[in-house]
């Protein structure tokens, strides 16, 4: 099949293979992983990160791509009733079976994974580690530039602990994190992230801070409560910090990237490309409200024009924002997510505040300080 495959399976949904853009990295090592050529329409979306199933819709399902791509049941529960699906192993456990399921070092060293940067997350993050007693070798720091990134950069540099990276999210984005965490026994997480579970998948031993607390910027709209006491969260906390085995950790991580999934490789393969021939409607219309007349129009708007963002939200919240800007209000937290994430939120483990006339152009997810 390979080399003709492309002339075959979705060849329909070529005319709108500019808007598939949901995370080139994800759909490059599937091509790899399936050995599909270059030119292969993948009409895929997937959660940008690691979906922890604690927001109502899977993450990133609202996305335009008509399949959303499940790597566990609990993904696939919260997608099958929005658009097409398919169950595929997370692209971190395509990586890591292609490449030969490569072990961890044992070497006694250690990786923390960096907060998003700013003097508070760093200053309380050296603080945390030095009340622990942990000696970190490195801390990895997201390749995103700017005074704060250079300002963290040097700052632990200062302390001994070597800066790394991955680089920016390209399409080996996730071969050179692989590479990068199979030099490091230890991983030390502050908070879960997608990088704590990724890690946890390779056989690496986590250690979890319960005793950090980190500011950054985020959207006041947002259900806190619900998202840091999602079932799947908590449960990965609590693997993490109770005295398990290593076989722990590594058994829920690879549950919730679909190690199962890697099973019936040549089934898996011939079912995936059928549901790419069985699309129908090239684009999720999420805006649509479910009026096929105003879904075609809007694929159709998409289609020439280039333009797929609207289709989440509709043309007229799509030029609110473009005047406006966004209508969420920006507020700055505070918390201690492993504390969050088994106890619940309170006083003790979660504030917010108003933002400071300085920090009006603030963006959710940047580093803050308190």
């Amino acid at each position: 099949m390979t080399g003709v495959v492309s002339k075959y399976a979705g060849h329909h949904l070529l005319p709108y293979q500019h808007l598939y853009t949901s995370s080139p990295m994800s759909m490059s090592i599937l091509k790899q992983y399936f050995d599909l050529p270059e030119d292969q329409v993948i009409p895929l979306s997937i959660s940008h990160g690691i979906d922890f199933n604690h927001e109502r819709y899977a993450q990133d399902v609202t996305n335009v791509e008509p399949i959303h791509w499940c790597y566990n049941d609990e993904i696939l529960r919260r997608s099958k009733k929005i658009k097409k699906t398919t169950t595929l192993p997370h692209p971190w456990m395509m990586l890591h079976n292609f490449k030969g399921s490569p072990k961890v070092k044992e070497n006694g060293k250690i990786l923390v994974i960096g907060p998003p940067p700013s003097t508070y997350n760093d200053e309380n993050l050296l603080f945390s580690l030095f009340a622990r007693n942990i000696k970190a070798d490195a801390i990895l720091l997201k390749a995103r530039g700017g005074k704060e990134i250079d300002r963290s950069d040097k700052f632990w540099r200062n302390q001994k602990v070597l800066p790394v990276s991955a680089g920016g999210r390209d399409n080996l984005h996730y071969h050179r994190l692989m590479d990068l965490l199979l030099e490091y026994e230890f991983v030390v997480s502050p908070f879960l992230s997608s990088v704590t579970i990724l890690a946890s998948a390779l056989g690496s031993k986590i250690l979890v801070l319960n005793n950090y607390q980190y500011c950054t910027y985020g959207i006041e709209q947002l259900d806190f409560q619900s998202m840091y006491s999602a079932p799947t969260l908590r449960a990965m906390v609590s693997t993490y910090v109770r005295s398990g085995t290593e076989s722990d950790s590594v058994e829920i991580a690879e549950d919730v990237l679909g190690k199962k999934f890697l099973q019936n490789y040549d089934i898996s393969k011939e079912n995936f490309l059928d549901e790419i021939n069985s699309v129908r409607k090239p684009l999720y219309v999420h805006s649509a409200g479910g009026s096929r007349t105003s879904a075609y129009v809007l694929s159709n708007i998409a289609r020439l024009s280039g333009r797929s963002g609207f289709l989440k939200y509709g043309i007229t919240a799509g030029v609110r924002y473009k005047v406006f800007g966004t209508q969420n209000s920006i507020i700055c937290k505070k918390i201690n997510m492993i504390d969050a994430a088994i106890n619940g939120l309170s006083e003790k483990n979660f504030s917010i505040r108003v933002l400071t006339d300085k920090e009006r152009n603030a963006v959710p997810g940047q580093g803050a300080d308190w």
